[in-house]
């Protein structure tokens, strides 16, 4: 699966696309993938 396309279809923008992200995968929301979320910021 490609997470990332999937929550970037459903969620219309940076901001909305971390509240997804936590909210449909928060167990990926360990330390590798907070320094992925700092890298993915607007």
């Amino acid at each position: 699966m490609n997470h990332q396309k999937f929550l970037s279809y459903q969620c219309l923008n940076c901001l909305e696309f971390l509240k997804c992200l936590s909210q449909n995968y928060p167990k990926l929301l360990n330390y590798q993938s907070l320094n992925y979320l700092k890298f993915l910021r607007c």
